[in-house]
């Protein structure tokens, strides 16, 4: 139903400069140089104090080049001195170069603080302090938004509220009964999942968690995706053998790269490291995002596009934002939940609008929302209790701003 997303840094692959500019006041400015061929990630650190080993990081994410990971606006930070470290690594965690300068907060007007990357000897790993998830470096003891020691950030989060399947049109049963004529024979998951989550260290935490009608799915900080509850359209992306319910969590393949998972009513939606957005499960009104199938009982590829940063899944729709800050709807619009100006489903993702400075996006289950790169919140879709918040119950067909008191 969301993830926190905002834009701090644009990672080019092999460009001269690695930078991004905020408007917003005491905001902080990373000019990097010195980028090395073969580099898949980076690690983006603020240390208390300086460069100097050993001292607490306030701020540590990692990215994949070419596009933002997760939530990356750096807590407000007082007055001081700190070291803006980059990391760059190959594919494997190898270290492949790193700079570190120096610099006192708050910045002047204008100002930023230049890194300049320097190639490393070995290729030495993550370190003691963080581990490889998908050939990134991630810390421990970090959030979601990348900050740890308890700075936490202004994100700009979107809360998601539950649908509910008693709202009139849209019935989620989609004419099946109760047992959906899918359960069928095969394998108990059960007994698989005690197995899986014994065999899973303990120390394996959540990056990305959703939670749809009547099942839930996470992304664990090893990259690995999990699942479990109700399966009968294929929504936990198990495969046809496995019987519904799902009891237990319960793993979705053996890859180990994914990034974020959204749950809608019936399907689910995720994004992997490269980009590339998948989907699965019930696909009646096109909610996966790909035409020639009724569902999905595992994660089929959505398009080509590897660039996919942040997804959402709706009641039958589903919404993403891309690394180049556009945004794309699908799915079901019979109350322009799309945003497209127009109602009837959507088989692929369309554009909405021609701006590219989305930088989040979280749909309900007729009504969408997204932040623009100004902090500014636009809904669009049904409005008939005043869930769009634009002052009246009129449903708005494309994206209208929520002007707050």
């Amino acid at each position: 139903m969301f993830l926190r997303h905002a834009a701090l840094f644009g990672l080019g692959t092999l460009s001269p400069t690695l930078a991004s500019c905020s408007s917003e006041p005491r905001s902080l400015c990373w000019n990097v140089s010195g980028l090395v061929e073969g580099t898949r990630s980076y690690r983006l650190r603020i240390l208390r104090g300086g460069c100097a080993e050993g001292l607490a990081a306030v701020y540590d994410v990692s990215a994949p080049t070419g596009m933002v990971e997760r939530a990356m606006r750096p807590p407000p930070l007082p007055s001081g001195r700190y070291g803006f470290e980059v990391s760059a690594y190959d594919g494997d965690c190898g270290l492949l170069a790193r700079g570190c300068t120096e610099a006192q907060l708050p910045l002047s007007d204008g100002a930023c603080v230049n890194v300049l990357l320097r190639r490393t000897e070995a290729p030495e790993g993550c370190g003691s302090e963080a581990h490889c998830v998908g050939g990134m470096c991630v810390p421990l003891d970090a959030g979601a938004d990348g900050a740890i020691d308890g700075a936490g950030p202004e994100s700009g989060r979107l809360d998601g509220g539950e649908m509910d399947e008693e709202r009139g049109e849209g019935s989620v049963d989609g004419g099946l009964g109760d047992d959906g004529g899918l359960d069928g024979g095969g394998m108990d998951a059960t007994a698989a999942g005690d197995a899986a989550a014994d065999a899973v260290p303990p120390t394996v935490g959540i990056a990305s968690l959703d939670m749809g009608l009547y099942h839930t799915c996470v992304v664990r900080t090893d990259g690995s995706l999990w699942c479990w509850g109700d399966h009968r359209m294929g929504q936990l992306g198990l495969g046809d053998e496995v019987v519904s319910p799902v009891v237990r969590p319960t793993r979705v393949g053996m890859e180990s790269d994914w990034r974020q998972v959204a749950a809608g009513e019936r399907h689910t939606c995720g994004i992997r490291v490269d980009g590339s957005l998948w989907c699965w499960g019930m696909n009646d009104s096109r909610q996966l995002g790909v035409m020639g199938i009724f569902r999905s009982t595992r994660p089929i590829r959505v398009g080509r596009a590897s660039d996919w940063l942040q997804v959402a899944a709706g009641g039958r729709h589903g919404c993403g934002v891309r690394t180049d800050r556009s945004l794309w709807c699908w799915g079901r619009n019979d109350h322009a939940q799309l945003g497209l100006g127009l109602v009837g489903s959507s088989m692929e993702p369309q554009q909405v609008g021609w701006d590219y400075d989305w930088t989040q996006v979280i749909a309900g289950d007729f009504h969408s929302c997204a932040v623009r790169g100004d902090g500014s919140l636009w809904c669009w879709g049904r409005n008939d209790d005043g869930q769009l918040g634009v002052g009246d119950t009129t449903e708005r067909t494309t994206p209208t701003r929520v002007v707050f008191p």
